[in-house]
């Protein structure tokens, strides 16, 4: 059975969206908008439903929203998510009878207080009046703000808490509903703050397989056995790495091993993403064999994503399933790739399509690793965290916003790094708990970017640009996109594009041209895993934090990548250095 959750109310410009997303995030619970869902459920945006069915229609749709949260989300259904949920409400939706039982059945309410002129400030600032039906056209903002105010008070003020947001952000909103509700001893919250304020506790994934916890801790590496023990009962484990790493990290993590009790059985794969193929995975399985690997025997991936994949799954298909542990090597491995069980090596048709579902038993990541990388891994990883904040908005975004140069200066130290990498794994944490396998679509935002990003790496054989770089390219054109598409204001697509630029990443192809011929790039668009009946599903942004999926027509997505690179040429490749030179993984 569920636990209760919260659900935000107040005015518009209150900043329920924000700190909806930063309480989630921080408690690693499901976030939910309800005007996304319910502009999901109709296919249409807020301002089209009040044009076609007036507010009593956009008001039922709110209603039987609400209906099918209660029914997925409430403590009192059964069975119901093991996850709770933080629930954004619109700025009307308290202001019915009808809508009270369904909100109390979600969760404690809580009002966040807006002045009419802070929210005005706000609603401008972010470029939302237009899309706000019952402010477009208003005479005057505040004023009308203001009267709405005064007709909603009454509502509003039978929520269970009341926090005033005026001058504050949306983290230290965030904040302070934690400490109320923790104070309070409300069931979860109390426990769920404490775990995610206190920087030496694990993360945990709540997967629907499985449950397990992600370690970030400074000198990790030295303790990888006493953590590996519990899952090697016959005192054997396997690792998988390359050369690189191995020449690196390889003593101490044996050494750890050794003092643990524990006998590793190497095994080297090559570096870089070109190995990334089932025939390492063979190499792989025959070595194995003739080491007389068993049942049982974990499986440690000590590397960058590239080994964390092809280790993954070998563990996933060797003697039928292996346990698995993740030991990333890269900043891109430990903000993304080594968390939420997605395993996978390359085909020449496109990347990642042979693969599994397999989570970890545990993942141990060690920040202090993060300082030897060479810069241009570092940017390649920094690619994927702004990737993350872009979906998360909130706090995360603001954490960019201060310190993205005194972070990518010195890389994993101090306790900003950590916060910056539990921001991420919470984050992913939260959406592989909404939807492990891709199923709802909600796992899917987390491809923002990749559609261009894996084309340009097909297209140029993966020998122009690390991941990283091609993840750039690829939140710049989806940027482009989003604003066309999606409505993305302009200011949010330049504070992407600004925490990009920071660490010296690529907004346009190599030289301002494309690397295959259009028809040939088109081709490789339409390799990717998320192509469904022959359409590509974009991942796009509606504002910071609000991720869509649009499917555009060719003829818009050619002229968006021809805005940044005029040209369709083939690559020289003799500007970059290969992408693999110093990886890492």
């Amino acid at each position: 059975m569920a636990a209760q959750g919260l659900v935000l109310i107040g005015l518009m410009g209150a900043g329920k969206t924000e700190v909806g997303h930063s309480l989630a995030t921080r408690l690693g619970w499901s976030f939910v908008d309800l005007d996304e869902e319910i502009r999901r459920q109709a296919g249409c945006s807020i301002p089209e439903i009040f044009a076609r069915e007036g507010e009593e229609g956009f008001r039922q749709r709110e209603l039987a929203a609400l209906q099918r949260l209660v029914d997925a989300y409430a403590p009192d259904h059964a069975p119901g998510p093991s996850t709770p949920i933080v629930l954004a409400t619109g700025g009307g939706t308290a202001c019915r009878d009808q809508a009270w039982p369904l909100l109390r059945r979600l969760g404690r309410i809580i009002w966040l207080q807006v002045s009419p002129e802070q929210a005005a400030q706000r609603l401008q600032a972010a470029a939302q009046v237009a899309a706000r039906p019952l402010l477009a056209g208003a005479a005057g903002l505040t004023q009308t703000l203001a009267r709405l105010l005064a007709a909603r008070r009454v509502w509003y003020a039978q929520a269970d808490e009341v926090v005033d947001t005026d001058g504050k952000t949306p983290v230290e909103v965030a904040a302070m509903v934690m400490e109320r509700m923790a104070a309070a001893g409300i069931t979860g919250i109390a426990r769920a703050a404490a775990a995610t304020d206190t920087a030496g506790d694990p993360i945990w994934v709540e997967a629907a397989s499985s449950r397990y916890p992600v370690y970030i801790e400074p000198g990790l590496l030295e303790r990888v056995g006493e953590k590996v023990r519990e899952f090697a009962p016959v005192g054997r484990v396997v690792v998988i790495t390359n050369p690189t790493v191995a020449a690196l990290y390889g003593d101490r993590v044996r050494t750890s091993l050794r003092v643990a009790g524990l006998t590793p059985v190497w095994l080297e794969m090559p570096d870089g993403e070109s190995y990334k193929r089932l025939s390492t995975l063979e190499r792989l399985y025959e070595e194995a064999a003739a080491q007389g690997v068993e049942r049982g025997w974990p499986v440690l991936a000590l590397g960058g994503g590239v080994v964390g994949d092809t280790a993954g799954l070998f563990a996933a298909t060797f003697l039928r399933g292996l346990p698995f542990i993740q030991i990333p090597t890269t900043l891109l491995a430990q903000v993304d790739a080594s968390v939420g069980g997605k395993v996978a090596v390359d085909l020449a048709a496109g990347k990642n399509l042979v693969g599994a579902f397999y989570q970890p038993r545990q993942v141990l990541m060690d920040p202090a690793i993060l300082a030897s990388l060479p810069p241009r891994q570092v940017r390649a990883g920094w690619a994927e965290v702004v990737k993350t904040a872009a979906l998360q908005g909130g706090s995360l975004a603001e954490l960019l916003d201060r310190v993205t140069a005194s972070l990518l200066a010195r890389p994993g130290a101090g306790p900003l790094w950590q916060q910056l990498l539990r921001e991420c794994v919470r984050f992913k944490a939260a959406v592989v708990a909404e939807d492990e396998r891709e199923e709802s679509g909600r796992r899917a935002i987390l491809n923002l970017g990749h559609t261009v990003g894996h084309a340009l790496e097909r297209v140029t054989g993966y020998q122009v640009y690390t991941h990283g770089e091609a993840v750039s390219i690829g939140l710049e054109m989806a940027l482009r996109l989003s604003q066309e598409w999606a409505g993305l204001p302009s200011s949010q697509a330049q504070r992407v594009r600004g925490w990009l630029a920071e660490a010296g990443l690529p907004a346009q192809p190599q030289g301002g041209k494309w690397p295959a011929s259009w028809e040939e790039f088109q081709a490789a668009l339409q390799g990717d895993k998320k192509v469904v009946a022959g359409q590509i599903r974009w991942v796009l942004l509606r504002r910071l934090g609000e991720p869509v999926h649009m499917t555009l027509p060719a003829t818009q997505v050619r002229r968006a990548l021809e805005a940044a690179g005029e040209r369709w040429a083939a690559p020289t490749g003799a500007e970059l250095p290969p992408p693999n030179a110093g990886v890492r993984g």
